[in-house]
């Protein structure tokens, strides 16, 4: 049990070490959250150290992690020794709880091999972003001349103040002022029609820009399930996510009851039979347990990708010289989000476009802002 407890801690301080190196790599100077593992870090840098607090709101901490991480004091330390005295602390500080980090360790483990076989070359939120932001300033977006628009799942998971579109909030619009414009529906496909996008395209500042970001989202649980989390409250069930793609799944095959009733009602389930009837035309012969969840998700990529671009087509073309005289760029950043169960810490999201739509053409930026 010793030597198991010393090797996750082993591991855990090496992922430390690896998101200290990305830091010091890419970080502009200012707060930063080391979140991508571990939410309990947060991370201040200036131009000569790294300021890093292990010390998170007690409401976000089990009873067993209270006595452990309140004892962690502010420390400073410069960028070269942060490599080495980060890990080091925390090795040396949770021997004594080796149990404890060991099933943090472990279930990182086994989040991150499932992540890494079903959904490759994916980051933590706020690793996206924190390189995502560096190409938007160059381009000149500011929180003035920016719109954040996004077509995610209505799942309440990917909007807590830690999920990627918050965190792009945070960053491009005004805390006050500011908001998003939520396009998308079950599965992120977009439900708001034509209507929906030129409103939200009405909105952007004057000669000013656009961030949308979109796609489906899938869970992976400490066990590495996939398509499965545990949420607040429901620790001893997980629950599927996303749960209209894992509905949809299951009906794969399934012949529809010739006597069901086809005329519009008040109360319908538009959206999750338009995601059914495409991954039954999209799979046509295959039944459920012949087709993988995470096949199906990227199938549903593809969908929200397609129907993103249709509409954003519909907007520009009638008038292209009308639509780019008064929004300057648009920044599409599509891909699948990956959730963890609760507690478990940062988000993931695999990014599969980015692309500056512009009146000069189409620019693609993912492989300059993730080396893809």
């Amino acid at each position: 049990m010793i030597v198991n407890g010393l090797s996750a801690v082993l591991l855990s301080a090496f992922i430390v070490e690896k998101h200290i190196q990305h830091i010091d790599a890419f970080t502009p100077m200012g707060a930063y959250n080391l979140n991508m593992i571990y939410p309990r870090y947060n991370v201040q840098r200036s131009e000569t150290s790294l300021s890093c607090q292990l010390c998170p709101s007690d409401e976000n901490l089990h009873e067993n992690e209270k006595v452990f991480f309140q004892t962690s004091p502010v420390k400073a330390y410069t960028a070269r020794d942060a490599r080495i005295t980060i890990p080091s602390s925390l090795l040396l500080s949770t021997l004594a709880n080796t149990a404890f980090t060991g099933s943090v360790a472990a279930a990182d483990a086994s989040f991150l091999g499932a992540l890494n076989s079903n959904f490759p070359n994916s980051f933590a939120n706020g690793q996206i972003v924190s390189q995502l932001l560096p190409i938007l300033k160059k381009r000149g977006y500011t929180k003035t001349n920016t719109l954040v628009a996004s077509s995610l799942c209505s799942d309440e998971i990917n909007y807590s103040d830690q999920s990627l579109e918050s965190q792009l909030r945070s960053n491009l619009v005004p805390a006050r002022y500011g908001g998003v414009f939520h396009l998308g529906g079950l599965a992120g496909v977009p439900s708001v029609g034509i209507s929906g996008f030129k409103a939200c395209l009405g909105h952007v500042p004057i000669d000013g820009k656009v961030v949308l970001v979109f796609g489906p989202h899938i869970g992976i649980d400490e066990n590495g399930v996939v398509g499965k989390i545990k949420r607040i409250g429901q620790d001893t069930k997980p629950t599927g996510t996303c749960g209209a793609v894992v509905g949809a799944k299951k009906a794969l095959g399934v012949k529809k009851d010739p006597s069901a009733q086809d005329e519009e009602k008040f109360v319908n389930d538009t959206q999750e039979d338009a995601i059914i009837k495409y991954l039954s035309k999209k799979f046509k012969g295959k039944k459920s347990d012949e087709v993988g969840i995470t096949e199906v998700t990227q199938s549903m990529y593809n969908l929200v990708r397609d129907e993103v671009l249709a509409y954003l087509q519909a907007c520009i073309l009638p008038d292209s010289k009308a639509f780019w005289g008064g929004i300057s760029e648009i920044i599409l950043l599509g891909g699948i989000v990956i959730n963890k169960s609760y507690l478990q810490g940062d988000d993931y999201f695999q990014p599969l476009m980015l692309q500056a739509l512009s009146a000069k053409g189409t620019k693609d930026l993912l492989s300059e802002t993730y080396s893809l």
